[in-house]
């Protein structure tokens, strides 16, 4: 049994500590993400997305380091689909394209039946703009999203049509974040990823550490095996 831990990081100063807590305990596989306003994340305390970059980029090397002595063990899952995709052309995560996936890779269904374009729109800001409908009263989930305006104006999100993210150098690697936060931040479909500092930094810091530990890095972002 392989166990996979999500941490949502409060207070950047701590992620260096949950990381040597999880190797000493033989847990390899990571995420560590930032709290958003969604759901009861409204009212947590935002730490400051910069610091949460350069810890990020912390917790890289000593995985690195891990790794050069230890073999094939840590994955940072959430560093996963930033290192694919700065080092292949593919986008094997729905959520790291442009457009995302929502409505075309994924769908979800809720316990009372309702459709959303995607299941991190469950308790998102003004859910009920983004249900598509019901499984119940549905007959084809095809039909549904091919005529759903919702699911058209999400296609339209794109990194092209952001002004913010068009003028970026990084607009095809980060794809412009996350749609449903990027909607809790901003209340409209039109704007860029709420990270984008994070994501500067964090794509900048792995392209240099790319250049000189390939061999070590590249497995930290398998993504073949560990988009989860």
């Amino acid at each position: 049994m392989t166990v996979k831990t999500a941490t949502v990081i409060t207070n950047t100063d701590e992620m260096e500590e949950i990381f040597d807590f999880f190797v000493s305990n033989k847990i390899y596989r990571m995420k560590f993400m930032l709290c958003h306003n969604q759901g009861r994340g409204e009212n947590c305390e935002k730490p400051d997305q910069i610091e949460f970059a350069k810890n990020h980029l912390k917790i890289l090397d000593k995985a690195i380091e891990f790794n050069k002595l230890n073999g094939d063990k840590i994955k940072l899952t959430c560093l996963a689909p930033i290192i694919n995709n700065i080092t292949t052309f593919r986008r094997n995560w729905s959520c790291m394209n442009s457009p995302c996936g929502a409505g075309s890779q994924n769908i979800a269904v809720g316990e009372d039946g309702r459709i959303l374009p995607c299941d991190y729109m469950f308790g998102c800001k003004d859910e009920k703009k983004f249900i598509l409908g019901n499984i119940n009263d549905c007959m084809s989930l095809v039909d549904l999203v091919d005529k759903s305006d919702i699911i058209n104006d999400i296609r339209k999100r794109n990194v092209r049509n952001i002004k913010k993210c068009n003028d970026c150098t990084w607009k095809y690697i980060c794809c412009g974040g996350c749609t449903t936060e990027s909607y809790g931040e901003f209340s409209d479909l039109k704007h860029e990823s709420k990270l984008c500092e994070y994501y500067s930094i964090v794509i900048e810091g792995i392209i240099q550490r790319l250049g000189s530990n390939y061999k070590e890095i590249k497995y930290i972002g398998n993504v073949n095996s560990e988009m989860e």
